[in-house]
């Protein structure tokens, strides 16, 4: 699939934010080299799992970090590749993981300021969302699980 005009210019916006996008990364998996798909093929993960449908949904105090690491094991079914997705990622091109264990589930609140991370299965199958917030001057984390 051909680049877009408007996909074009959020590659070239994105370039700016590049090597924070990157930092972040960096603090949220234990990856050495990161992959970065293109924003053309980013947009169509994107696309392509948006039929996905919430399933359930859990919160947590955010330095439950072995409760939520088990929980989320727990819930998701499948076991492979990953899209990454945080909130550069429509900009930069999301980030592909081996695993789950890819993931450094003790990162720090303020490692992402946008606190959303998402991660899509290779398959387009699962979808789990973590949208860390501050609620009542207390750090939480919602983890909500989507599949077909």
């Amino acid at each position: 699939m051909e680049e877009t005009l408007e996909q074009k210019k959020r590659r070239l916006f994105g370039k700016q934010y590049l090597s924070e996008y990157l930092g972040v990364i960096k603090k949220i998996t234990f990856i050495e080299n990161t992959e970065l798909l293109s924003i053309v093929d980013t947009d169509e993960v994107i696309k392509n799992s948006s039929d996905l449908k919430k399933h359930c949904s859990y919160k947590f105090y955010f330095n439950e970090k072995l409760e939520i690491k088990k929980k989320i094991y727990d819930t998701i079914k499948y076991n492979g590749k990953f899209y990454l997705f945080t909130s550069l990622s429509q900009d930069c091109g999301c980030v592909i993981i081996n695993s789950l264990n890819d993931i450094n589930f003790n990162f720090n609140f303020e490692d992402d300021s946008s606190g959303i991370i998402s991660l899509i299965s290779f398959d387009l199958s699962e979808k789990i969302l973590f949208d860390f917030y501050i609620e009542n001057d207390k750090q939480l984390i919602e983890i909500e699980y989507y599949k077909k």
